[in-house]
This record gives C-alpha cells, sequence and structure tokens, in this order.
C-alpha cells in the first residue's frame, strides 16, 4: 500500500532535486523518488511544487473573441439545443445565412465552437443523458421510508390461456413492431424497498399497462407482509401518485398519526438516482430472471411470484455489501414496533368498490341507487395529463360485455376510476342532471440547464421577432436553389476543386418493352385498389356515403362515422365498407328505430 506520508528527509531531498526541472527532467526525477518514497508520482510533485518553474501562460491568453453573448454564437446555440438541436458545424451554416448578420462570418472556428458548447454543457451527450450531481441518503432506521418502483421484465410476457411464461424477444415485438396477439400480455415487476435496511419485497404483474389498482394491489400486500413505512418514496408516475394512492396516504396518515404518519413523497423528474435503491433491486432482480429459462417447463404465473419470494428471502440473508449487515437482521434491529392496521383500515384505504356497467344513450350510469354523468365532450384528460379521445362515446346505449365499462368506486371521496381497454380514467363524481360545462383542474440548477434556460428566451424572442417582420430563418439546401447545370459546387461540397467542378457522366442506357405485350400481360389483372383499398379522408367520406344513400346528413350518422375514424385523419377505404356492413341499411335503421 503507498505510503503517503513523508519524512522531512525525502521531502527535502525531493525538493533539492526538482528545484528548478521542467518537462521531461522533472517527471524522470519525479518517478525515481517516488519508487524510492513508496508512494504515488502526484505526492511528489505536490511536496515540489513551489521550487519548480510554473508553466508558461499562452501568449494569446486574454479575453475571447467571442462568446455566448455575441449575437451569432448565442444564435447558434439556439439552434443546438433549443431549435431544431442541429450540429454546431449546421448551425454555423444556417446562422452565416441569416439577413439580421449581413452576410458576417462566424466569429470563431468549428473547434472553438464545440469547445464552448462542451465547457456550457450542452455538448450531445450531455443533452441526450442529463445527469445531475447528487449526494447518497439513507434513513434512519427501518420502516423510515420504502422506495417504491415499476419496471417492465424483459421479454418474458404471459399466455393468458395457459398461464405460462413466455419468452418473447425483440424481433416479435418492439416499438416498431407491437404484439399483436391478443392472448399474450406483458408482465411487469412491482419492487419495494427499506431504505435503511434494503429488505425487498418484488411481485410480478401480468397486464397491458399497470393502473393505479395494480399499485394499490401491490402495496395492500406489501404493507400486510413488512409494516406501513413513514414515508413512500417514489418517482412521478401518474398510477402511484394517482388520487386513489392520495387518498389512501391520507387515511393512513391519520390512523397512524400519533407513531409518525404516512407521507407520499416523489423525487424530480429526470433524476433516477433518488430512487437508487430500488432501481439497483430491479439490476439485482434480473440476474435471477435467467432461471427462468433454464427450466425445460417453462413455469405458471404463480410460480413464478412464488419464485419472486423466495428470491427476496434469499437476498434478505445475505450480507448487503454497503451496510455489511444482512437485510433482515438490520430491519429487525432497534425497537421500532411494526405498524400494521386491521383489515378494515386497510381496505378503507386501498379497496373500493368495482363494477362492470354498460352506459346509457345519454352518457350516464347507475350505481347505488342513482345515476351519474360521464364526460359528453370530443376529448377527455387521461393518465398523465394527456387529453385523449373520449372511450365511452362508442359505448354509449351499445349491449353486450365488449361495450361495458369497469367502473372503480371509491367511497366516501368526490370521483371514481373508469377503465377503458386498459386505460385507467379518473372522473369527477356528477350526478346525472342539465347539461354543464366540464370542469378540468388543472434544486440547484446546472450550468446546461441554466443555458437551455437562456436559449430558450432568446430563441422565443428571435421567433417573435421574425413573425412581427414577416421573415423566416434562412436554411441552405431548403431556401437555397438547387444546384443548376452549369453552377458550381458549394466549397463545403467540393473542397478543393474550384469554382465550376463537376464530372461528365455519360446517359444511362435505357431499355423499353412494347407496350402491347405489356399489355397482353396484365390482362385480367387485379387492380392494387381493389385489393388493399384506399385511403379516404372524413369529408370525402361523407360525401360519397350521402350520394351512395348509404347514410344520411343527421348528426346521428355523422357522430357515426366519426366513431369510424376514431381520432385518424385518414382510413382505409375497405376499413370504411366493412363498418357500414355491420351497420346494415338505411329501411334496416329505420325499422330498428
Amino acid at each position: 500500500m503507498p505510503k503517503y506520508t513523508l519524512d522531512a528527509d525525502t521531502v527535502q531531498g525531493a525538493r533539492n532535486a526538482l528545484a528548478g526541472l521542467s518537462g521531461a527532467l522533472a517527471k524522470q526525477e519525479a518517478e525515481r523518488w517516488a519508487a524510492a518514497a513508496g508512494c504515488h508520482v502526484n505526492r511528489i510533485y505536490e511536496v515540489t511544487k513551489d521550487v519548480r518553474p510554473q508553466r508558461k501562460q499562452r501568449t494569446d491568453r486574454g479575453k475571447r473573441q467571442a462568446d455566448i453573448n455575441h449575437p451569432m454564437v448565442k444564435f447558434a446555440m439556439e439552434l443546438i439545443t433549443v431549435q431544431g438541436k442541429v450540429d454546431p458545424q449546421a448551425a454555423i451554416e444556417i446562422a452565416e445565412a441569416q439577413d439580421e448578420f449581413q452576410g458576417e462570418k462566424f466569429p470563431v472556428s468549428l473547434g472553438t465552437l464545440r469547445r464552448y458548447v462542451r465547457e456550457l454543457g450542452i455538448n450531445r451527450g450531455a443533452l441526450r443523458n442529463p445527469r445531475r450531481p447528487h449526494r447518497r441518503f439513507e434513513a434512519k432506521s427501518p420502516l423510515d421510508i420504502f422506495q417504491f418502483d415499476i419496471s417492465g421484465v424483459k421479454e418474458r410476457w404471459l399466455d393468458v390461456r395457459t398461464r405460462r411464461i413466455l419468452k418473447v424477444t425483440q424481433l416479435d415485438v418492439s416499438k416498431n413492431h407491437p404484439n399483436q396477439n391478443p392472448i399474450r400480455v406483458p408482465l411487469w415487476k412491482f419492487a419495494l424497498v427499506d431504505d435503511y435496511s434494503r429488505l425487498k419485497h418484488v411481485r410480478f404483474v401480468a397486464c397491458l399497462k399497470p393502473n393505479s389498482c395494480h399499485v394499490i394491489d401491490f402495496l395492500w400486500e406489501a404493507f400486510r407482509t413488512l409494516g406501513i413505512p413513514k414515508v413512500l418514496y417514489t418517482d412521478n408516475d401518474a398510477i402511484i401518485v394517482s388520487r386513489r394512492m392520495r387518498r389512501a396516504a391520507s387515511i393512513l396518515d391519520k390512523a397512524f398519526t400519533e407513531s409518525g404518519g404516512f407521507r407520499l413523497d416523489q423525487h424530480k423528474a429526470g433524476n433516477p438516482n433518488a430512487t437508487g435503491k430500488v432501481e439497483n433491486c430491479h439490476l439485482w432482480f434480473e440476474r435471477f430472471e435467467k432461471r427462468i429459462g433454464v427450466k425445460y417447463k417453462t413455469p405458471d404465473f404463480e410460480t413464478l411470484n412464488k419464485f419472486a419470494a423466495n428470491v427476496c428471502e434469499r437476498g434478505s440473508w445475505q450480507i448487503h455489501r454497503d451496510t455489511g449487515v444482512a437485510p433482515m437482521l438490520r430491519f429487525r434491529e432497534g425497537h421500532a414496533a411494526m405498524r400494521v392496521p386491521p383489515d378494515a383500515v386497510l381496505d378503507s384505504a386501498f379497496k373500493a368498490g368495482v363494477f362492470t356497467l354498460s352506459i346509457a344513450a345519454d352518457l350516464t350510469f347507475g350505481v347505488e341507487g342513482k345515476r351519474y354523468q360521464l364526460p359528453r365532450s370530443a376529448q377527455i384528460m387521461g393518465p398523465g395529463s394527456q387529453r385523449l379521445p373520449n372511450p365511452f362515446l362508442d359505448r354509449a346505449g351499445r349491449r353486450g360485455d365488449a361495450f361495458k365499462v369497469e367502473i372503480i368506486w371509491p367511497p366516501d371521496v368526490d370521483y371514481f376510476v373508469a377503465i377503458v381497454d386498459g386505460t385507467q380514467f379518473e372522473i369527477d363524481r356528477k350526478l346525472a342532471v342539465a347539461d354543464a360545462a366540464d370542469e378540468y383542474k388543472t434544486a440547484a440548477e446546472s450550468v446546461g440547464q441554466r443555458t437551455i434556460k437562456t436559449l430558450e428566451a432568446s430563441a422565443k424572442e428571435r421567433k417573435a421577432a421574425h413573425r412581427a417582420a414577416g421573415t423566416d430563418l434562412n436554411v441552405p439546401l431548403i431556401d437555397s436553389p438547387a444546384i443548376a447545370a452549369s453552377g458550381s459546387i458549394p466549397a463545403i461540397l467540393g473542397e478543393g476543386q474550384g469554382e465550376g467542378y463537376r464530372v461528365a457522366m455519360m446517359p444511362r442506357r435505357r431499355i423499353e418493352t412494347d407496350p402491347a405485350l405489356l399489355a397482353s400481360l396484365t390482362a385480367g389483372a387485379v387492380p392494387p385498389s381493389m385489393v388493399e383499398g384506399r385511403l379516404i379522408d372524413y369529408w370525402t367520406a361523407l360525401g360519397q356515403l350521402i350520394d351512395e344513400g348509404a347514410i344520411s346528413s343527421s348528426e346521428f350518422d355523422k357522430t357515426w362515422l366519426k366513431s369510424i375514424f376514431n381520432g385518424r385523419d385518414e382510413i382505409n377505404d375497405t376499413e370504411l365498407r366493412e363498418a357500414l356492413g355491420r351497420r346494415g341499411s338505411p329501411a334496416v335503421r329505420e325499422g330498428v328505430a
């Protein structure tokens, strides 16, 4: 092990030997003394810093010719970070093409601009994966803080018919190739970690997309096993910080006020290090997930959750590398009581009535002897505060299980949860009365964040100025004319070739066939439009179907046609004809009416 404490004789000898030396001679002498003293060479440099010559300053050292305050440099920074996010070379070209700079050359070179971008923390790597400086923290005792997170299971899905676990690769399902098989659903891993002891509780959930019901069920089981913490620390996922979860937190806080209460806390967005313990739990558990593929007979879903419990049990008795103590022993240390409420408290906090109901034609439904009104607007607020098409319009007045809606009815609150096709909507409770307008409710920064904020403001001002003047940005290859046959190639494309440089090329030989032969070969062929259909927009379809007498111009028929498009700009003509066939003829509809 190196000795970092040097005696006085060694320090004095090194200072005498390196006095006045620099460059390779100083390096050679410093390495010799470091080897003799058994320390790092930087230690020798440190004790001899004042006796060695100082590094010569650059002759061009001083004030920069241009920095981010220069108009052209700031405009280029805006292009790199806010307006288009182009590369530095393209930013220089676009800046030099603007009329407001009157043909002025860019004040710094490409390399200097790239150095500015790195210094300000807005280079490509920093923008792609922004990371904030953070400090580690740890709870003071067990059951103080639980960290909770949800993660998708890689390449593992569930067969809903056999309950068997399937292996699905990226070639089968990905963003570009969504799942088309209705009998398989993805698996999700719910993880809870005690912040002090690192005790883990992991379970698997099979669903298209988790919602607050899955979160509630998992936490209900975990709290009955481990106890209720004082703080549940999570990210800002909408299904975790839903109104159901906030209501449950309020009930638990009142039930355990004397012992510290209960609080639902979230870290800031884009900061996964804040819940690093539960993120590491996902990585730790993935090592055991590979054992699923070892068995010749794939396990079922129930066996998978038993496997998760066994993995957590094994991890609870292994010494943790950070604490040096087994998580179970650290979880049980001290005299803190395990807070487990009666079933009635947990049920009132987490459980609610669940109904599968049909929606009436006036978009109402009945619960507990009263009728409640669903939103009637074209769009409603969905998960994550996103405006989505109203899914209840297509189900109004329809019959059959396919048109029913699952309603979750928490007691003693002013809202309910409706689940349609796996999507969860939280809706205010309103009795069915006369129509009324819908009601919607709506720490330290890094260098890169401050820079982007400044550039966003300047980009907004620049855009407003261009709009007021009726002008736009000049972008080469968009606003510049194409290169004429006799024109010259720009310097960036034909660098070193001179003006007017162009390679002469012989015309390509053409092969033409006899039109009569082509007509005979294609006789009787089916046009592609009859096989694949053609794209048609709403207004074209409306006029065409009215002319054909298939529908009328009533609001009822227009609403039906809009439901077929379902927010899309265009649909296939064959899809429209199939929907029209299922709907029936006008005479049949009049008879039904």
